[in-house]
């Protein structure tokens, strides 16, 4: 009886031990992802000539809309989708800097990467204080913009066409307002 006893807590301490290091596998796994995005990464004015790939998609009516439709204005092209916690968090800025900056030449358009558009659909109609473009995203746009991998991923893009800022995570109302700013005043 006891020769069995000691078999059974050997088998439970070795359980434990694999709990704990399929844990520590898991959190060096997340640790490994968050440093390939940098701060610098996260957050960058872009340098150089970044034209605007042109895209083409369909929003939550089937209407087409292009970048063309956004010519010679200040845009915050934002890669979201319902079920990103942070991407949910930064829709009140975009509600409020599209309010602030609308008049004055500026636009947010959301591209959603959710699976499925009903699901987009059901979101924004949900939500009577969307005052943006919402479009459903495709891999095409998706790898036209450098294969977007982290979400949110916001393009500021000039009167110009041109990237201008490139913010990867939950970025700081703030921040946005005062690149979105630089562009207005840079590009007039």
């Amino acid at each position: 009886m006891n020769d069995n006893n000691a078999e059974i807590k050997n088998n439970n301490s070795g359980s434990s031990w694999s709990s704990l290091s399929g844990l520590v596998a898991v959190a060096l796994i997340v640790i490994g992802v968050m440093a390939i995005v940098t701060p610098a990464e996260r957050d960058a004015r872009l340098e150089g000539d970044w034209e605007t790939p042109d895209w083409e998609l369909e929003d939550l009516d089937g209407n087409l809309v292009s970048s063309a439709d956004y010519k010679g204005k200040v845009v915050a092209l934002d890669f979201w989708a319902t079920w990103c916690g942070p991407c949910l968090q930064e829709i009140p800025s975009f509600i409020a800097l599209q309010e602030k900056y609308g008049p004055e030449g500026f636009a947010v358009v959301g591209i959603a990467l959710d699976e499925n558009p009903s699901t987009v659909k059901r979101f924004a109609r949900k939500r009577d204080d969307l005052n943006y473009q919402i479009l459903i995203g495709d891999a095409k746009t998706q790898a036209a913009f450098g294969g977007v991998q982290y979400l949110p991923t916001t393009f500021l893009i000039g009167r110009d066409g041109k990237v201008a800022f490139k913010h990867v995570g939950l970025t700081p109302e703030s921040t946005l307002e005062k690149d979105i700013q630089e562009l207005l005043m840079n590009d007039e």
